[in-house]
C-alpha cells in the first residue's frame, strides 16, 4: 500500500458515491466475466478539473462533481456545456458528493474530517453532526434523508438519520479501507472496500452483511446501484468498471475506454453510468446497455450470524450445516449449527474449547471436534449437554473425520501420522501413511478410503491397502480442507489460490468449481445432493454451491 494514507489520497483522491434509488434482489452468485454490447461513451464538458474524485446525478439529470484538487464542487445542468461552482466554503479536498430528492447537495470534506450540506437554492452550508471522522470518503443519502459515510481511516460506515444529531455505526464487519458507499430504494447499503478488495452489502435492519460476487477486483473504489438493482463498481488499479445485474451470476466489464485510475461512480434514472476518470481529470458517461436475462445462480451465502473466523465445515445427512468458528476478543470459539433450510442457528454445547480446527458428524448425529489448543478430540451426542473426550493421547490433532461404521480418524500433525479409533475401541491405531510433513485436511469415503491433505498434495489410502497414493491435483498452494462425495469425487479447498477443486473418481483432470469472490477458502464439505460448502475465512462466510 501507500506509505502515507492521506498523501496517497491527496494524489489519487478517493472515491465514491452513488446515489441510487432501487429495489434490489441481488443474489450472491457469479461465474466469469463476459463482454457487453458497446454503448456510447462521452466526456462531460467539465474543463479545468484537478484530480476529481466524486460524482452524483440527480433525478433531473444534473451532474455534480467533487473537484478535489481545486477544492470545489461543480454542477453541470442537463444540456449545459458550462458547469457552475456551488457555494460551498472552506473545502479542503472534497472526496465525494451526493444529492437528495429535494436537491440538497452533500460533500465529504476529507482533510477537514467533516460532511457538509448545501440545501437547494441556498448559499449557506451546514456541517452535519458526524463525530470522530477520519478521512471521510464516500457519501450517500437515502429516500428518507439518512446520510451514510464511508469513514475510510476508521474502517467503518456511519449513518446519520434525517434530523438526528447522533450517528450510528453500521454493523459491517472486517472492513479494510471502505471507499465508496451507495444505498438503494429498499435501504440496502453497499460498500466498496478498497482494503479487502470486495463489495459488501447490508440490507435495511440486518446485522449480517453479504459479500457481492464480483470476481477479480483489485482495488474497488466507487459503487453505484441503479433502479433495476444493477450494481456497478470502479476498480482503480485495473483501470476498469464492472457491473453485476440483480439476480445475475455473471459480472460484465463496462466498455469504458482509456480509464486511468477510475474513482467514483454514479448512475442516473435511465441507467447511464458515470465514472470519475481521476488521473485523466475528466468525467465520462456510458449510455445504458440493453438488458439481458441473467443466468441461474448456484452460489449462495448461508445465513450464519456472528461468524468471526469460520475454520471448518461439515454437513449431515439431513442437510444441517456445522461450522467451527474461532472467535476473537470476548467471543467464545465453538461449533455453530444451522438447521437445513432455516435461519435457525444453534451453538453446540462443547465446553472448554481453546482453538477448534475441524468438525465431523456421523450418521447418528453425533458431532466431533478437534481442539488444537488443548490437544483433545471431543464427541457430543445429539441434544446432549455432556461431551466426551475420546481416547486419543499424545496427539496434536488438526482434522477429524468419521466413517459410516462410526470409526473416528484424526490427523496428528506434530507426529506426522493419521490415527483411527474403531467404533467401541479405546485404542487408536496408526494408519500406514508415510513421510507426512504436516497433515491438515482429512476425509473418508463410503468404501473406507482415507484422504489426507499433506503439504501441497492430497494422499489417498485405499481401504485394506498399506500404500498411499498421490492424487493428480496440480498447482495446489496451501490446500486445507478435503471432502469426498458419494460418487467418489474429491474436493479440495486450495487456500492461497482462492479456489475449490474437484477431481472426479478415476480422473486425472481436476476442475475448478465456479465459486467467485472467495478470499481464503479453508474448510470444504459436500452433501448427499452434491452441493459443496466452503468456509471463507477472509469474508467470514460459509458459501454453498448448488449441484449443477
Amino acid at each position: 500500500m501507500r506509505p502515507h494514507q492521506r498523501l496517497w489520497r491527496q494524489r489519487r483522491n478517493a472515491t465514491i458515491v452513488a446515489l441510487a434509488v432501487a429495489v434490489i434482489g441481488l443474489t450472491a452468485c457469479h461465474s466469469s466475466p463476459r463482454s457487453a454490447p458497446a454503448p456510447q461513451q462521452t466526456v462531460l464538458p467539465l474543463g479545468g478539473l484537478n484530480h476529481p474524485a466524486g460524482v452524483a446525478v440527480d433525478t433531473n439529470g444534473a451532474v455534480y462533481v467533487a473537484d478535489s484538487g481545486n477544492k470545489r464542487v461543480l454542477k453541470l445542468a442537463p444540456g449545459s456545456n458550462s458547469p457552475t461552482v456551488l457555494p460551498f466554503t472552506g473545502l479542503n479536498y472534497p472526496d465525494s458528493v451526493a444529492v437528495d430528492k429535494a436537491g440538497a447537495v452533500y460533500a465529504t470534506d476529507d482533510h477537514n474530517n467533516r460532511v457538509v450540506k448545501l440545501p437547494a437554492g441556498s448559499n449557506a452550508q451546514t456541517v452535519l453532526p458526524f463525530t470522530g471522522l477520519n478521512g471521510p470518503d464516500g457519501v450517500a443519502v437515502d429516500s428518507a434523508g439518512a446520510v451514510y459515510v464511508a469513514d475510510y481511516l476508521n474502517a467503518r460506515v456511519v449513518e446519520l438519520a434525517a434530523g438526528s444529531t447522533t450517528q450510528t455505526v453500521l454493523p459491517f464487519t472486517h472492513l479494510g479501507l471502505p471507499r465508496g458507499v451507495a444505498v438503494d430504494g429498499a435501504g440496502t447499503v453497499y460498500v466498496a472496500d478498497f482494503g479487502s478488495k470486495r463489495v459488501v452489502k447490508l440490507a435495511a435492519g440486518a446485522t449480517t452483511q453479504a459479500v457481492l460476487p464480483f470476481d477479480g477486483l483489485q482495488d474497488p473504489v466507487g459503487v453505484a446501484v441503479d433502479t433495476a438493482g444493477r450494481v456497478s463498481v470502479t476498480d482503480y488499479f485495473n483501470n476498469a468498471a464492472v457491473t453485476l445485474a440483480a439476480g445475475s451470476c455473471t459480472q460484465t466489464a463496462l466498455p469504458f475506454t482509456g480509464l486511468t485510475g477510475p474513482e467514483s461512480a454514479a448512475v442516473d434514472t435511465a441507467g447511464n453510468v458515470y465514472v470519475v476518470d481521476g488521473q485523466n481529470n475528466r468525467v465520462v458517461k456510458l449510455s445504458s446497455a440493453p438488458s439481458t436475462t441473467p443466468p441461474a445462480c448456484r452460489q449462495t451465502v448461508l445465513p450464519f450470524t456472528g461468524l468471526d473466523d469460520p475454520w471448518a465445515v461439515a454437513v449431515d445427512t439431513a442437510g444441517n450445516v456445522y461450522v467451527v468458528n474461532n472467535a476473537s476478543g470476548d467471543n467464545r470459539s465453538g461449533v455453530v449449527k444451522l438447521a437445513a433450510g432455516s435461519n435457525a442457528q444453534t451453538d453446540l454445547r462443547f465446553t472448554g474449547l481453546g482453538f477448534p480446527e475441524s468438525v465431523a458428524v456421523d450418521a447418528a448425529g453425533n458431532t466431533y471436534v478437534v481442539d488444537n489448543k488443548t490437544n483433545r478430540v471431543l464427541k457430543l451426542t445429539p441434544d446432549s449437554n455432556t461431551q466426551t473426550m475420546l481416547p486419543f493421547s499424545g496427539v496434536a490433532p488438526r482434522a477429524v473425520a468419521v466413517d459410516t461404521a462410526g470409526d473416528v480418524f484424526v490427523t496428528d500433525y506434530r507426529n506426522d501420522r493419521v490415527l483411527k479409533l474403531a467404533a467401541g475401541s479405546n485404542t487408536p491405531t496408526v494408519l500406514p501413511f508415510t513421510h507426512l510433513t504436516g497433515s491438515d485436511g482429512l476425509a473418508v469415503d463410503t468404501a473406507g478410503d482415507v484422504f489426507v491433505v499433506d503439504g501441497d498434495k492430497v494422499l489417498k489410502l485405499a481401504a485394506g491397502s498399506n500404500t498411499p497414493t498421490v492424487l493428480p491435483f496440480t498447482g495446489l498452494k496451501n490446500p486445507w480442507g478435503v471432502a469426498v462425495d458419494t460418487a467418489g469425487a474429491v474436493y479440495v479447498a486450495d487456500s492461497i489460490n482462492k479456489r475449490v477443486l474437484k477431481l472426479a473418481a478415476g480422473s486425472n483432470t481436476q476442475t475448478v468449481l465456479p465459486f467467485v469472490g472467495l478470499g481464503d477458502p479453508q474448510g470444504v464439505a459436500v452433501d448427499t445432493a452434491g452441493a459443496v460448502y466452503v468456509t471463507d475465512r477472509d469474508n467470514a462466510e460459509v458459501v454453498k454451491l448448488a449441484a449443477g
